[in-house]
């Protein structure tokens, strides 16, 4: 035995048959090391007491103190130290911390529903654990807020102390409000429209860190002296008339618990006036796109862009002023098509119509209405972007088949909302040669609106040239929405497809989190395939949903696929229920696979002994780590398909290779741990391996 193999097995305890595939990378340490070997197969321990002492260690929730789901059980033991170890008397969440949601109290519960709106709800907003926001005991109030210094937390479980200053959602720190004088306010039928005036050296204060699409939180105090709070975007910004805020209101969502919405009802009932109790704080956040820049950084820097698409509904509209105001104020160097789609209920109460009129009058603008009530009240070119939205409804009605049935399947009838007149105009309308290499797309408004918007245009882009995108144009998408004035942030969505993760698509009120909290397999799912560019990916991508993708001519020839050939008798097996085990192969290496339908014809009734090819798209460590998933789930249904008569190998090639090494008898249940079929010791899955039981010792 060599001495490099003889190191090894010092190391590794002696071990039925293994054979370990450690995946190398240009430039990384080799990973035939001692070191590398001994990381790989370290499970990830349970948090505990352990912890203290070891905060950069990675461990797993201990379910029993606190719930989680899915990859958020996966945290470090520096989080769970300072959110269940500690003395939480004695800790403070620094700002940054409840920004990044990486606290979790010690006693503090999921929240309840009526706790929540419906865009921050758990399967919409799973932070910080996975199962949902977490909320004192027996309250609606946030587990971490300044006001908990010093309470008996005997009597006061699941709460820990926020460090101010802290200018963020749901902070109840005090040291950045400012008063809010007098207020003007405008009745627009279920609208209102609300100047808020504050002092002007304040308003200065208030205004640094604005952009279009940002909020500002109003506060007051209630009777038990509680800070109560309410997010609304800003209808104008730094170049609006100093000392004055602009926000637009809507009516708050019923079913709630009365302090979620307890200011949202407040500012209702205001009248144009002076005011008192009533404060707000500066500007955060805005429009971000997928490389987490903001909407005009990043126009000012893409000179492709030549169009930008606002979809907005109710009182998001107020955010979407504001980027208009900033677009022509401060033109860009070139020519921008501007369209705006907009969903109301009675078009007497449009916001904004004397310079929505005027916008559209000089060109500036391209207006549709979508009214689902009263279409009468307005003239003009106003009346015309009413109309237009009812064209659009009515050739729904009879011309129908023009459109992609994906998109017709998601259309409601008897009513068009405005994500959805999009997809229309962008398949079979005026926008139908737009692509996300040189459009923009700005989504403002209610939860509804954020949800659906991609999901239509999902559907378009199956068929269109929407799916062309560049490079430039990749990122994660991060979302948010405007309802009765509450912002939100949102993690990427499993299931949205590339083509729209690629693109240019910004939403209101978005807040990024740090690369480094989000979970491996999610950051592979968003940007595993860095060349997942072409239009003959996205086809063979949609294809699957209609039926079995046939041959890719050239296979042989390209250098950007793997190809397997899976036992007939395993691909139920690697595929599972719904596709869930491929999919999962998908999303934890960030690739694209499908099996080729070899001959065009049916895949039944060829018997045992037959194969499927089975292709895998993406970068060569990522098929490679996918294939040997593959290669792991077909040894288990089918002993010896690819490992019968193996030997080790060790490469020394620079640049990416695999080694393979051999494990005999005890070793294989202590280095899979007790997820694997063979493993009993706790610990996690060896991800990077293939393994099989032989016949004999």
């Amino acid at each position: 035995m060599s001495q490099r193999r003889t190191s090894r097995m010092q190391r590794v305890m002696p071990l039925p048959l293994l054979l370990l595939a450690l995946l190398c990378v240009a430039g990384s340490e080799d990973c035939g090391s001692e070191e590398c070997v001994l990381e790989v197969l370290q499970p990830i321990r349970t948090c505990g007491e352990w912890c203290q002492g070891a905060e950069s260690a990675k461990c797993l929730i201990n379910q029993s103190l606190m719930p989680c789901r899915g990859s958020f059980c996966e945290t470090n033991c520096l989080r769970w130290s300072r959110s269940v170890l500690a003395d939480l008397r004695r800790v403070k969440v620094t700002c940054r911390e409840f920004s990044d949601f990486a606290s979790y109290p010690r006693g503090a519960l999921i929240c309840k529903e009526e706790c929540l709106l419906p865009e921050i709800r758990p399967e919409r907003y799973p932070l910080p654990t996975g199962v949902g926001l977490l909320c004192r005991p027996h309250s609606c109030d946030p587990a971490v807020q300044q006001r908990y210094k010093g309470v008996a937390w005997a009597q006061t479980p699941g709460v820990v102390e926020l460090e101010c200053p802290c200018n963020w959602f749901g902070s109840d720190c005090q040291d950045d409000w400012v008063p809010v004088l007098r207020v003007e306010k405008r009745g627009l039928g279920a609208f209102q429209l609300l100047h808020l005036h504050v002092e002007p050296h304040l308003w200065h204060r208030l205004m640094k860190d604005y952009r279009p699409g940002s909020i500002v939180r109003l506060q007051h105090l209630d009777a038990n002296g509680v800070a109560r709070e309410q997010p609304y975007a800003l209808g104008f910004g730094s170049e609006g008339a100093e000392g004055s805020l602009e926000i637009l209101t809507g009516p708050p969502p019923e079913g709630l618990n009365s302090v979620v919405v307890e200011v949202a009802h407040a500012v209702r009932k205001l009248t144009s006036g002076p005011v008192q109790g009533l404060f707000v704080n500066p500007a955060i956040a805005g429009f971000f796109n997928g490389h987490y820049r903001f909407l005009f950084e990043s126009l000012a820097s893409a000179p492709e862009v030549r169009r930008v698409v606002l979809v907005s509904s109710g009182v998001g509209l107020s955010g979407v002023k504001a980027a208009l105001l900033q677009l022509l104020a401060k033109p860009l160097d070139w020519p921008l098509e501007i369209h705006l789609f907009y969903g109301l209920r009675d078009v007497r109460d449009l916001p904004y119509k004397e310079q929505l009129e005027a916008w559209v009058l000089a060109g500036h603008l391209s207006l549709t209405l979508l009214v689902s009530g009263q279409r009468q009240g307005v003239e003009g070119v106003l009346q015309d972007a009413v109309e237009r939205g009812v064209s659009m409804a009515k050739m729904l009605a009879s011309n129908a088949d023009a459109l992609p049935a994906r998109l017709v399947q998601l259309l409601p009838s008897g009513r068009l909302y405005p994500q959805q007149a999009l997809a229309i105009e962008l398949a079979a309308g005026s926008l139908r040669s737009a692509s996300l290499r040189d459009t923009a797309v700005v989504i403002c408004g209610r939860y509804e609106l954020l949800r659906d918007t991609p999901v239509a245009l999902q559907a378009v882009s199956a068929s269109s040239v929407f799916l062309r995108v560049s490079e430039s144009e990749m990122g994660l998408l991060w979302g948010g929405s405007v309802s009765a004035g509450r912002g939100l942030l949102r993690r990427p969505r499993k299931g949205m497809l590339f083509a729209l993760r690629h693109g240019e698509l910004f939403e209101a009120l978005k807040h990024p989190l740090p690369w480094t909290d989000l979970p491996r397999h999610r950051l592979s799912t968003i940007v595993g395939i860095d060349h997942l560019l072409d239009q003959e990916y996205m086809k063979w991508l949609f294809d699957q949903l209609e039926g079995p993708v046939y041959a890719v001519h050239g296979w042989e020839d390209r250098d950007d696929i793997t190809v397997v050939d899976v036992p007939q008798d395993c691909i139920g097996y690697v595929t599972g229920n719904r596709r869930a085990a491929l999919g999962g192969i998908e999303e934890e290496w960030g690739t694209l696979m499908f099996f080729m339908n070899k001959d065009g014809g049916s895949t039944k009734g060829r018997g045992r002994g037959g194969s499927e090819q089975l292709a895998i798209f993406g970068s060569e460590r990522s098929r490679r780590g996918a294939e040997l998933k593959v290669m792991s789930a077909v040894e288990t249904k089918a002993p010896g398909t690819f490992t019968r008569g193996i030997r080790e190998k060790f490469s020394d090639e620079k640049g990416f290779s695999t080694d393979r090494m051999i494990f005999r008898d005890d070793e294989l249940s202590y280095a899979l741990g007790r997820h694997s079929p063979s493993g009993s010791k706790g610990g996690r899955r060896i991800d990077l391996s293939l393994y099989v039981k032989p016949a004999s010792g």
